[in-house]
């Protein structure tokens, strides 16, 4: 099995990824995606949901965990490899034990990474590579795309300089792409406020740690900004 993720959600661990039951079922092209659940704190797993893939060659997997109130959102994605077909999103939500298709505006979406704000709130990052992203917004009424974020590439979000408040590490996605971050309240997040214009230099991740600000380039250096004014 690949495992891509994990989450905590009332007293049990989650996981997701990709796989088969046995060798014989892997080598017969039996690829599935994979819901796990350990009820032990993560000494054993047994197979909550999987579903096989089914368009002849190709790959499947639940790749992202999100756990938002008592829903636990789960983002998985089919890869076909004939044709020059699309990657697809395929999606659940499991609550109160009962697992449910997640479609509406994350319909088809190819979810790559989540963050969790609080334990009420929440983001899903869709597309992947070089393109703009699709951010969502999760909470309790279910998923929002935030049309402040639809220009951008979103490449990592880190804690702010106080609670409730997260930093966002952007790119324009233009062939000249130019890097940025932004702060903005998980209770509005959809409100981004510049506060560091990077230029053309490629980042990867940001980290704020006693008021400095740490980044981290594509190609392996790591960079320390002055402090951000609170």
């Amino acid at each position: 099995e690949h495992v891509h993720d994990l989450a905590y959600l009332d007293g049990a661990i989650y996981a997701v990824g990709s796989g088969a039951a046995n060798r014989r079922e892997w080598e017969s092209g039996s690829i599935y995606r994979y819901l796990w659940r350990s009820d032990d704190m993560g000494k054993t797993f047994s197979v909550l949901h999987r579903k096989r893939y089914s368009m002849g060659d190709g790959d499947t997997r639940y790749r992202a965990l999100l756990p938002i109130g008592k829903t636990l959102y789960v983002f998985g994605y089919i890869n076909p490899s004939e044709n020059n077909l699309p990657m697809e999103g395929r999606h659940l939500t499991l609550k109160n034990n009962i697992i449910s298709e997640l479609n509406g505006v994350l319909d088809k979406i190819v979810v790559w990474k989540t963050w969790p704000l609080s334990q009420n709130v929440g983001l899903a990052i869709g597309n992947v590579g070089p393109v703009v992203s699709k951010t969502f917004q999760i909470n309790d009424k279910g998923p929002l795309e935030l049309s402040n974020w639809s220009d951008k590439r979103v490449i990592y979000v880190t804690p702010g300089e106080k609670s409730g408040y997260w930093l966002l590490l952007a790119g324009n996605a233009s062939n000249n792409e130019v890097f940025s971050i932004y702060r903005f309240n998980e209770k509005s997040a959809n409100s981004l406020v510049q506060i560091l214009d990077l230029g053309e230099e490629s980042f990867s991740s940001i980290a704020l740690w006693h008021g400095d600000l740490y980044l981290g380039s594509s190609n392996g250096q790591i960079y320390m900004s002055k402090k951000i004014k609170k």
